[in-house]
């Protein structure tokens, strides 16, 4: 058998091909997941490795919307580049698969946002926040520290 030829449109992300063998794989990825979650007697329940229920469809939907919006990103033109991450993307596109209760946009962009998900009151010629709104540095600087994560797990 012989190679794809480059221009076959599994290699255009943009085709119904590529997004169709995306969507598949995925699928096939959460097929496996809803298996094990049902082996492990977990709580939620996305079907089977035969089939996907509802909830699993939502899930197959938001992550093919995830993959295309990543794809999107590289084809932007290079301002937008400078600014634009996934998180900037349509929130419309995903939801909670639990509550069905919708994502909603950033206040700002991804990158000139505060902890708070408020603009950032100062922004570098490159369009990076430099400080935040109390003027603490956003950018990893050498005294930087991340802060700890406290996580508590107890058996029922």
């Amino acid at each position: 058998m012989g190679h794809i030829p480059i221009q076959h449109s599994v290699f255009d992300t943009d085709s119904d091909e590529s997004v169709d063998l995306v969507r598949d794989a995925f699928s096939y990825q959460l097929k496996i997941l809803a298996r094990n979650m049902n082996e492990a007697n977990y709580p939620i329940r996305f079907g089977d490795m035969n089939e996907l229920n509802t909830m699993g469809t939502e899930l197959l939907r938001m992550t093919s919307a995830d993959d295309q919006v990543r794809v999107l990103l590289e084809e932007c033109d290079e301002d937008r580049k400078k600014w634009m991450t996934f998180r900037d993307s349509d929130p419309s596109l995903f939801r909670s698969y639990i509550t069905g209760v919708g994502s909603v946009p950033l206040k700002g962009k991804w990158l000139e946002i505060d902890d708070e998900g408020n603009p950032a009151l100062s922004v570098d010629v490159e369009g990076i926040p430099a400080r935040d709104a109390k003027g603490v540095g956003l950018l990893l600087e050498p005294d930087f520290i991340l802060p700890t994560l406290n996580i508590e797990i107890s058996a029922s």
